[in-house]
């Protein structure tokens, strides 16, 4: 019996013992497969057998290490906006939150010709688990505006945030995997992705409102108070930024003011100024350096890991001490850079007060301007011979200017372009294109023997034209054929402009003038203008002018087309011919010539003019007393004619009554005083 139970609890630590590794071997394959890649590399090519009691996944750990991809092989697009995306990755995309999902899209370049497809998972502090997306395939993408992105793994997330998600922003790492065996490569996106505060929660009900008893909601029971709901306050996540407006020791300018790390001596000299939205655990940060790995890298390759402490530091540009983490870090550049642009990611790591990770990656850029700088080589092209090109480079007109209906002579300069190679067994073919334009000679063909290299030749032809050709310039065109020393049947063109106008031909008709005038009078005067050539005539007007002549006006008539006819009207005020200015010492009155003066311009602003004159005599002004011839002026003077006889017959009558009076008086008074 002894026997038996001893039997038993021997046959149940055995299967304890077998369970144990198994379930050890889940929980801590990565470290198992950690230990014996460090001891293959420390042990040689060799592999030591596993222990009997090794588990099963511990044996199907695979000898060799799985192969990494590199940062030149996939990389995140952050120029081009896709489909779903509101902005670009440079331009500050961080994804899109709305009613409670987080959209996030990434477009990985595939650079180093991945077959795919690959597997990408995110993770984030505000995330429970991890989020994937698996067997995307590389694809050529139509993004608009004439734009397409190729060989791009457009990983698509859509994910439900937790209701644990605080508001704020929250650094993201991907996780890329392709290949079999498995490859693998960490991306950090650029920007984080920013969880926006949720909307405002609907007033609550007036407390003041009584509840009614008999709702059977509301409790009755006064000895069980009723707790108030306590309100969620959001966690604001802690977040590392940049002090972009102080200058700390080994800055040449803020970051705000565009910041470049020094460059002295081969070594690169990188400052970052980190703040810390909260507390970070222990006041540390940790932080590492991405340097670019290709075969252009300017960088020595090295592993940079450092742990910066919360320190207070003043400023070169401000008297106030600030709370940062200045990260510096040291970095070597190869004795081959090259001169150009270069990115550096600083990564940085830490945990704040919550212990909840945080992790964010700063891209900074460096200017190397001290390397070599490549040369590319030009290739050579093979320069084809030049042949000559004969062309017109002076033309002389005889006169300047052509006129209708009469001949010019032009003479032109023909002239080697090169100075290699002559020009023989010339023809030149003239023509005039315009049946109104005649070449004077006997044939439009003209035969030139050489032009030297780089010389030259006349040639002088004669023209006519016909009367009835309107003004305007026209093109005389020339055809060359010819031969070079070295080429045969070669040719060129080239042209010249001669300027031809109508003639003017205006006529004035004079009209009679008075042969006599007197001093005061105003004597109108109209002339009639004929335009007889074939051209319109602009600003047409007549003037006056002459001794004891004064005009009023001008007669202006303004423009005059080809063929038509106008009239113009001055007004003339005569005055003594002494008082005409430049006649001052002449007579007073006499004999006089007026001049008329045509005055006219023709299309391209030249002035004409033609004169016409007439004779009068200026006499003195002339007095005249008022004539009465009115019937009414005539009866009121014979009614006032008579009332003047009776005045005069009654004063008549009076008086000789008065003598006789006075005489029988004195005869009286005589004869009583004899």
């Amino acid at each position: 019996m002894k026997n038996r139970i001893l039997s038993f609890f021997l046959a149940c630590i055995l299967l304890l013992g077998l369970g144990l590794p198994v379930s050890a071997g889940e929980t801590t394959a990565s470290v198992t497969v950690e230990t014996e890649e460090t001891q293959g590399t420390q042990g040689g090519s060799e592999q030591p057998t596993p222990p009997e009691n090794t588990s099963l996944l511990e044996q199907s750990v695979p000898e060799n290490p799985e192969p990494a991809l590199t940062e030149g092989d996939l990389t995140i697009d952050l120029e081009r906006q896709y489909p779903g995306m509101d902005k670009s990755y440079q331009a500050g995309y961080s994804g899109t939150a709305a009613d409670g999902v987080l959209r996030l899209i990434v477009p990985i370049l595939n650079q180093g010709s991945i077959p795919g497809p690959i597997h990408v998972t995110m993770t984030a502090s505000f995330l429970t688990g991890e989020e994937k997306i698996e067997n995307i395939a590389s694809q050529n993408m139509d993004l608009g505006n004439g734009q397409t992105a190729e060989n791009v793994f457009l990983a698509d997330f859509q994910i439900t945030l937790p209701e644990s998600a605080a508001p704020g922003s929250y650094p993201v790492t991907l996780k890329v995997e392709t290949g079999e065996p498995v490859q693998s490569l960490e991306l950090a996106l650029p920007n984080p992705i920013v969880i926006p505060e949720p909307e405002a929660p609907t007033e609550p009900s007036d407390p003041t409102t009584p509840t009614d008893p008999s709702d059977p909601t509301t409790p009755t029971d006064p000895s069980e108070p009723s707790t108030p709901t306590e309100v969620t306050v959001p966690q604001i996540p802690t977040v590392l930024e940049i002090d972009s407006a102080h200058i700390y020791s080994g800055m040449d300018m803020a970051y705000e003011d565009g910041y470049l790390p020094r460059v002295t001596d081969g070594v690169m000299k990188i400052v970052l100024p980190l703040r810390c939205s909260g507390e970070l655990w222990d006041n540390k940060l940790d932080a590492s350096v991405t340097l670019d790995t290709s075969s252009s890298s300017p960088f020595v390759v090295e592993n940079f890991r450092k742990t910066f402490y919360l320190e207070s530091v003043t400023p070169k540009n401000s008297s106030e001490p600030q709370d940062i983490y200045l990260v510096k870090f040291d970095i070597g550049l190869s004795d081959s850079r090259q001169n150009g642009t270069y990115p550096v990611t600083v990564n940085t790591s830490g945990f704040d007060a919550s212990g909840n990770a945080v992790n964010t990656s700063f891209t900074l850029y460096i200017t190397i301007t001290d390397g070599k700088v490549e040369k590319v080589a030009q290739p050579v092209v093979e320069t084809a011979t030049a042949e000559p090109v004969v062309y017109i480079s002076k033309t002389v007109m005889e006169p300047e200017t052509a006129q209708a209906g009469e001949a010019f002579t032009m003479t032109v300069t023909l002239k080697n372009s090169i100075t290699t190679k002559s020009v023989k067994n010339m023809l030149v073919t003239v023509d005039t294109g315009n049946v109104q334009i005649d070449l004077e000679e006997d044939s439009n063909i003209f035969p030139v023997e050489q032009i030297d290299r780089g010389g030259q030749v006349e040639l002088t032809l004669h023209f006519s034209t016909e009367p009835a050709i309107p003004s305007g310039k026209y093109p005389i065109n020339f055809s060359f054929k010819y031969d070079s020393s070295k080429t045969l049947n070669l040719s060129s063109t080239g042209s010249t402009v001669v300027e031809i106008q109508q003639p003017a031909n205006m006529e004035l008709v004079m009209p009679r003038f008075s042969s006599s005038v007197s001093v005061g009078e105003t004597v109108p005067i109209t002339f009639q203008v004929m335009n007889m050539g074939r051209s319109a005539m602009y600003n047409v007007r007549c003037t006056v002018s002459g001794y004891g002549l004064v005009p009023s006006n001008t007669g202006y008539i303004g423009t005059m087309e080809a063929g038509t006819s106008a009239n113009t009207e001055v007004e003339l005020y005569i005055i003594a011919l002494n008082a005409s200015e430049g006649n001052e010492n002449g007579p007073q009155y006499g004999d006089t010539t007026g001049t008329v003066t045509l005055i006219y311009e023709d299309e391209t602003g030249q002035e004409y003019s033609q004169e016409a004159t007439f004779d009068t005599t200026v006499n003195r002004p002339v007095v005249q007393l008022p004539e009465s011839n009115t019937a009414q002026e005539q009866e009121e003077e014979r009614v006032g004619s008579w009332w003047v006889s009776v005045i005069i017959l009654g004063g008549v009558i009076l008086a000789a009554v008065g003598v006789i009076l006075f005489l029988q008086f004195k005869k009286r008074r005589g004869g009583h005083d004899l």
